[in-house]
C-alpha cells in the first residue's frame, strides 16, 4: 500500500463523490448508489484508516450537493447508508492489506487483478445483502430480496466499477496518482451512460402513467387505481423474492391492465383481452401481455381450486390480488378504509382463489408501514 498523501486522500473522496452523486433509479423507486470502483481500488492502496475518510468525505460530499440541487432531502437515509457501510469500508481495506501481505507485488502485478475483482465483487455482494438493515423505508424487504433487486440490473455497471478499479491498482503501480486520475473520466462517462438508460426507462414508465391517468378520468375506475395497484403488486412480488426482471414486467402490466378502457366503454367488455392486444404492438411492453394472459386466467379459476406459481402466473395472481385490493378500499366507506386498510384487504383476498402464498404476500405488503400504498389509505389521500 501506498503512503496516504493528502492529495490520494482528496482523489478517492473525488471518485467516491463522482460515483455516489447520481442516484441510480431502479422498478418502483429502489434508488441505489454502488460504490465499488473506489472501494475496490482504495482496498488496495490505501490503508484501512484513510480509506474510511476518503469514502465517508466524497458520500458526505455527494450528499451536500445533491440536497443543493434538490435531488434528494432524505439525509437520514443516506446518514444510515454511511453509517452501515463504513464497517464494509474497513474490513475491505484490511482484506486488501492482507492479500498484498500474502501476494506482495514486486515486478508483475500477475496477482493483483484476480485478487481486486474477488474483494470488490465480495463487497458488492455484501453491501447488497446488508443494505436491508438500515432501510427504514423498506423494513420488510429481505436481504435477498434487495441483492436481487439490485444485482440482476446494476450487474454490468457494478461488474464494470470493480474491473475499473483493479485498472487503477495496476495502473497506480507504474505512474502513482496519475494512474487512478485517467479512470476517473472513464469511470464518470460509464457512471453517466447507465443513469442516462435507467431514466430512459422511467420516462416509459411516466408515459405510460399519463395514458393511465386518461384511461380512468372517464371511467369508473378510481383515480389513482392503476399506479397503486403497481405499487402494491411490486412490494408483494419482493416479498416473494421475485427478481427485478419479473418486478419490472409486473409493473408495466400493473400499469397498463386498464388501458383497454381508452378504445371501449361499452358494458361487458373485456378491457384485459382489449390490453393484451394494444400492449402487443408495443416491443418493450411485450412481456407485460403474459402477465395479464395469466390475470385472467387466475379469474377463471374455481374458489379453492389448486394452482401453481411458477413462471408468469405469481405475476397475473399479484396483480389480479393487488386490483381487488385497491378497488375493495376504493369503494369501502373513507372511515373504515382509513382507520384497518390492512383489515380490509384480507377480508377482500378470502373471496378469491389464489396461492397461499400470493395471499400472504400481498396482505404483508399491504401492513408494511413504509409502503407508500398504505401510507395513500391512511391519510395521504
Amino acid at each position: 500500500m501506498q503512503t496516504a498523501s493528502a492529495g490520494l486522500v482528496i482523489l478517492f473522496a473525488v471518485v467516491q463523490a463522482s460515483t455516489t452523486l447520481p442516484e441510480l433509479r431502479l422498478s418502483r423507486g429502489l434508488g441505489v448508489r454502488p460504490d465499488a470502483a473506489a472501494l475496490t481500488a482504495g482496498a488496495f492502496i490505501l490503508e484501512p484508516a484513510p480509506l474510511c475518510v476518503a469514502l465517508a468525505a466524497g458520500t458526505m460530499f455527494s450528499a451536500g450537493v445533491s440536497v443543493l440541487l434538490k435531488r434528494d432531502s432524505d439525509l437520514s437515509a443516506r446518514g444510515l447508508e454511511l453509517i452501515r457501510r463504513l464497517p464494509l469500508w474497513w474490513l475491505s481495506g484490511a482484506a486488501g492489506g492482507w492479500l498484498l501481505a500474502r501476494f506482495p507485488m514486486t515486478a508483475t502485478t500477475v496477482w493483483v487483478v484476480p485478487l481486486a475483482l474477488a474483494l470488490g465483487l465480495t463487497y458488492v455482494l455484501v453491501d447488497s445483502f446488508t443494505a436491508p438493515v438500515f432501510d427504514t423505508r423498506r423494513s420488510r424487504r429481505s436481504g435477498r430480496a434487495h441483492a436481487s433487486s439490485v444485482l440482476r440490473p446494476l450487474f454490468p455497471l457494478l461488474a464494470g466499477q470493480v474491473s475499473l478499479g483493479a485498472a487503477m491498482v495496476v495502473l497506480s503501480r507504474g505512474a502513482g496518482i496519475w494512474g487512478v486520475v485517467v479512470i476517473v473520466p472513464i469511470l464518470a462517462t460509464i457512471q453517466y451512460s447507465f443513469n442516462l438508460l435507467l431514466q430512459t426507462k422511467s420516462t416509459y414508465v411516466q408515459t405510460i402513467e399519463a395514458l393511465m391517468r386518461a384511461a380512468e378520468a372517464g371511467s369508473s375506475v378510481p383515480e389513482g387505481h392503476s399506479r397503486r395497484v403497481a405499487e402494491l403488486a411490486v412490494d408483494a412480488g419482493r416479498v416473494l423474492g421475485l427478481s427485478s426482471l419479473r418486478l419490472e414486467r409486473l409493473n408495466h402490466a400493473a400499469l397498463v391492465h386498464e388501458i383497454g378502457r381508452l378504445s371501449a366503454d361499452e358494458a361487458g367488455t373485456d378491457y384485459n383481452r382489449i390490453a393484451a392486444d394494444v400492449l402487443a404492438r408495443v416491443p418493450f411492453l411485450h412481456d407485460a401481455v403474459e402477465v395479464i394472459e395469466a390475470q385472467r386466467a387466475s379469474e377463471t379459476a374455481c374458489e379453492g381450486e389448486p394452482g401453481t406459481t411458477s413462471g408468469s402466473t405469481v405475476e397475473g395472481e399479484l396483480l389480479r390480488a393487488s386490483c381487488l385490493v385497491d378497488w375493495e378500499l376504493s369503494h369501502a366507506p373513507s372511515h373504515q378504509s382509513a382507520l384497518d386498510p390492512a383489515a380490509l384487504a384480507s377480508q377482500a383476498l378470502e373471496h378469491i382463489a389464489v396461492e397461499p402464498d400470493v395471499r400472504d404476500a400481498v396482505v404483508q405488503a399491504a401492513c408494511d408501514p413504509g409502503s407508500r400504498w398504505l401510507s395513500f389509505w391512511t391519510g395521504a389521500q
